[in-house]
């Protein structure tokens, strides 16, 4: 397999990762919406929430930095 495609696999795995801290946090919201949760419960959620977006923010920088790496590999530059 060469370089271009491992670096797509990757790219989109990871994307398949983010995209999935983004549903579990849409679901946690629609669930705390269904329901009368407590203070401790809603203080849970939120640190989950903010857990869950760190992930998807690590998991952009590493989407972001395979893109630099493709552009580089197929000859486009950012100048």
């Amino acid at each position: 397999m060469s370089e271009i495609a491992e670096l797509r696999d990757l790219q989109r795995e990871y994307t398949e990762n983010r995209n999935h801290c983004y549903v579990l946090i849409r679901k946690q919201g629609n669930d705390l919406n269904n329901c009368i949760p407590s203070a401790s419960t809603i203080r849970a959620c939120r640190e989950r929430e903010a857990q869950l977006r760190a992930d998807a923010d690590g998991w952009q920088k590493r989407i972001d930095a395979i893109q630099k790496k493709l552009d580089e590999a197929i000859g486009i530059d950012d100048d």
